[in-house]
């Protein structure tokens, strides 16, 4: 999905922080995308889609981890979740249902910065 662009990432940044946030401005790298629809939503946009890393989303949430990688004693996944896959199985695309754009733009701002 994304490539690898080295004369956009910010290789200035002095920390790790200031780096993932360059992450989440960029597509760089990326590997997933992040449909949100909240059709009941009055107050804004109603749809968006994002682009994310896998891997900062499951080292952020025990609920992505177990979205990519199910386990029996993991935590529930909740019904406004779904993944798809690709034809040979790799995660393409999460879809978000029901939660306005606006709250899960600051979501993964949380898991990109925290």
């Amino acid at each position: 999905m994304g490539d690898f662009h080295a004369d956009d990432n910010d290789s200035s940044s002095s920390s790790v922080r200031e780096r993932m946030h360059c992450l989440l401005r960029t597509t760089d790298m990326t590997d997933l995308e992040v449909e949100v629809v909240d059709n009941n939503w009055q107050w804004g946009q109603t749809n968006k889609q994002f682009k994310a890393h896998r891997l900062v989303l499951c080292a952020s949430s025990p609920v992505f981890h177990q979205l990519f990688y199910p386990t029996e004693e993991g935590p529930e996944i909740p019904t406004c979740l779904a993944l798809l896959k690709s034809s040979s199985g790799q995660p393409t695309r999460v879809e978000i249902d029901g939660v306005p754009p606006i709250a899960v733009e600051a979501l993964l701002e949380y898991c990109y910065k925290d």
